[in-house]
């Protein structure tokens, strides 16, 4: 027997350890059941095991020691388990693997910097979990990695410049931890990335401006929001054309939204709130005609009139003004918006006079 796919079965009990008799077995799938107890050590013996996956069960105890033994594993799914425990460096062993999910569990202890040896990993996703200690430095020597999800743990530390080496990451997701320092500039030697969400964590600095959105022609999603970020938004922003979501919501950021914004054309969502952005919003931003969403509300210092080429966003749905300086008269082109086109949800700063009969 070199595969068995038991999936989407609901099954009870527990893995039998006499599965280890099956030392041809290659492929076992057993996702999406209800199986319980612990993972056999016995499978550990079948060494010629290349793709593993029993997530979206309800096993529980620790990944045995006898699991780094498969050196020919390739695919190893244990997410959505009961499973608690570290990862142990013994992971290192596995130098052909590809894919490793063992998100939701209880897992905690730091990502061991062995992490490194595992030079042909693709997918690294361990989202909430416990993890805590800092992502290793090594994890630069996974150069083929694409997709690297930490969400909702407890890591700590900085954002190690060596991810910078990951060529070919396209997602990099570590919001809702505890990381600290500066946003590295040598992420934007990240070509290929499309999507990078560092909110909620601790992160301090300016978002660097030489650097990061020049060489990321992909890049759909940028979320910075809910840190302690500081300095202004570059220009070069204008850079990401396909960028389509923009989050730098509550951070200490100043200046002025740059003009450059306008450039992105395919720009949907601009959180801009509860930082100390300075100036009016910048006439340019008519040019995004995809923009549903545009707040910049709890700025107190933004200043000046709004610009009448907003009326030019026939898709913007919601316009968030609140708790800002800005003054002078709603233009009538913004008003239309409001009357004949998709804008359901405005919120004025009681600064701004409006002169139609709608209620802002």
């Amino acid at each position: 027997v070199a595969e068995i796919n038991l999936s989407n079965n609901t099954l009870l009990g527990e893995i039998p350890a006499e599965i280890s008799l099956l030392t041809h077995l290659s492929i076992l799938e057993l996702q999406h059941n209800l199986i319980q107890g612990a993972i056999p050590t016995e499978l550990g013996l079948i060494t010629d095991l290349v793709h593993l996956d029993i997530h979206k069960n309800q096993i529980t105890g620790t990944i045995p020691a006898e699991m780094y033994r498969l050196t020919q594993l390739q695919h190893l799914a244990l997410g959505q388990n009961g499973l608690v425990g570290t990862i142990s460096s013994e992971i290192g062993y596995l130098t052909n693997l590809e894919y490793f999910h063992c998100q939701y569990n209880q897992l905690n202890g730091s990502i061991p910097s062995t992490i490194g040896f595992c030079t042909n990993l693709e997918y690294l996703v361990s989202y909430s979990n416990k993890l805590t200690g800092t992502i290793p430095t090594t994890i630069g020597f996974c150069n083929q990695l694409q997709y690297l999800n930490l969400v909702h743990n407890e890591i700590t530390g900085n954002l190690p410049t060596e991810i910078g080496l990951m060529s070919n990451l396209e997602i990099l997701f570590v919001y809702m931890n505890k990381l600290r320092g500066s946003i590295p500039s040598e992420i934007g030697a990240l070509s290929s990335l499309e999507v990078m969400s560092l909110s909620n964590n601790v992160l301090s600095g300016s978002i660097p401006p030489t650097t990061l959105f020049r060489n990321q022609p992909n890049l759909t999603l940028f979320n910075v929001g809910t840190n302690f970020l500081t300095g202004s938004i570059p220009s070069s922003i204008g850079f990401a054309t396909s960028l389509e979501t923009l989050h730098l919501d509550i951070n200490y950021f100043s200046g002025s939204l740059p003009t450059e914004l306008g450039l992105l054309q395919s720009l949907k969502t601009c959180l801009a709130y509860s930082n100390k952005l300075t100036d009016s919003i910048p006439s340019h931003i008519g040019n995004c005609h995809n923009l549903t969403e545009l707040d910049v509300s709890s700025n107190l210092r933004m200043k000046g009139t709004l610009p009448s080429e907003i009326s030019e966003l026939t898709n913007l749905e919601r316009f968030l003004f609140k708790d800002t300086a800005l003054s002078g008269t709603m233009p009538d082109e913004i008003c239309s918006l409001r009357r004949d086109g998709n804008l359901t949800e405005i919120f004025s700063n009681r600064i701004v006079t409006c002169d139609c009969c709608m209620t802002c």
